[in-house]
């Protein structure tokens, strides 16, 4: 994507980009204000949030606008409470779905909606597989947390609330915040948003109680400078590190899984319409794969026929013998492609795992310690 490309990079390399982010400080000149005068109200006490009583609220959020891998840590907390013999549950806004409240819930490997009247096609992507890999747990899809918390506590007997995205969401009052940042983050941060990558500046982790950075293996040799920078800055902040390792490949058509050497040396297709997709790209290679080529789409995009001819194109030009997608953009290509297969081409899911590879037991310790008994 062009606009992530540019709020990378600190020059432009023709008038057209030069342009582009001209335009881009200007928006962000206007913007940034409202941002931290938002911030400031609940800093000082005259907007206040909101507590959901009797429950353990724990929020997961970014400084960058998407791409840190979000979702599948929200996945990882879901089952560590599980352990911990809880009873989570987990709050998000949604994206491009409907703007009613709703609740979904995987109970026997079926997708129930709550309520009934919500069609299928219409929902949000990240729920969808978030619920799809949490069975029994229910996610609730609200723009109004608080509320949704509540019902939730009430209709589920839920007791461990996880805000997904919920950093800047500051209506609702938590007993931790998690903060992801990308390994590949320079130290002191990209610019602010639009212009930039920052939702906002690095000095916002004073909020947080736990930083979490991701994607370690895909940048060793600044990861070290970064946390070091981190902990010096903040000196009451654990500061973990991740990574989002590869598990297998899942096959929608048979419904079976396949270890990833299966595939090693096959040509693939990529398709991706996610936050970093150079990051898929490289997690791809890394496992000696070798993608001919990778039809990027913005992220949480509706996939349409027109989207289709665009990789039935790509296929004519060079003819891969896998298409590779991930979990959530199947979400979104399954009708599209029920068969599990396109112009005669296998489909597969590359499923990933949050690994916490520095700082496990500390956050466990941390989590515990927070729980509301």
């Amino acid at each position: 994507m062009l606009w992530r490309k540019l709020a990378m990079q600190d020059g432009a390399k023709n008038t057209y980009e030069a342009a582009i982010q001209q335009s881009l400080n200007l928006l962000t000149f206007l913007y940034q204000p409202w941002v931290k005068l938002y911030h400031t109200l609940y800093n000082v006490g005259i907007l206040r949030p909101k507590e959901l009583i009797n429950s353990t609220v724990i929020s997961v959020g970014n400084l960058t606008v998407g791409g840190t891998g979000k979702t599948p840590c929200v996945e990882y907390l879901a089952k560590q409470f599980e352990e911990m013999r809880k009873k989570p549950a987990v709050l998000t806004r949604g994206y491009r779905g409907p703007r009613q409240q709703y609740c979904l819930m995987n109970r026997g490997s079926k997708l129930h909606i709550e309520p009934a009247s919500i069609k299928t096609q219409s929902l949000a992507d990240e729920p969808q597989l978030l619920a799809s890999n949490l069975p029994d747990i229910p996610v609730v899809v609200s723009p109004n947390r608080y509320r949704s918390g509540l019902w939730v506590q009430e209709e589920h007997g839920a007791n461990v609330m996880i805000l997904d995205d919920g950093f800047q969401h500051r209506a609702l009052k938590r007993n931790l915040d998690i903060v992801l940042i990308d390994a590949s983050m320079p130290i002191g941060g990209w610019r602010l948003f639009p212009r930039g990558l920052m939702r906002e500046t690095i000095k916002a982790c004073r909020r947080a109680q736990v930083v979490c950075l991701t994607k370690v293996d895909q940048n060793p040799e600044g990861v070290t400078a970064l946390h070091e920078s981190l902990r010096q800055q903040f000196r009451d902040l654990l500061v973990i590190q991740a990574q989002h390792t590869p598990e297998d490949f899942w096959d929608p058509k048979n419904s079976k899984s396949f270890p990833l050497e299966t595939l090693a040396g096959s040509s693939v297709g990529l398709i991706s319409s996610l936050g970093d997709p150079h990051g898929f790209e490289q997690t791809v290679k890394s496992h000696d794969f070798n993608p001919l080529w990778h039809c990027i789409f913005p992220d949480h995009h509706p996939y349409s026929d027109k989207d289709l001819e665009v990789i039935e194109k790509a296929i004519v030009q060079q003819k891969p013998e896998f298409l590779v997608t991930t979990e959530k953009d199947w979400v979104r290509l399954k009708p599209f492609m029920k068969s599990g297969t396109f112009k005669g081409i296998p489909v597969r899911l590359l499923r990933i795992r949050f690994q916490i590879v520095q700082g496990e037991a500390e956050l466990n310790a941390r989590l515990r310690s927070v729980l509301v008994s």
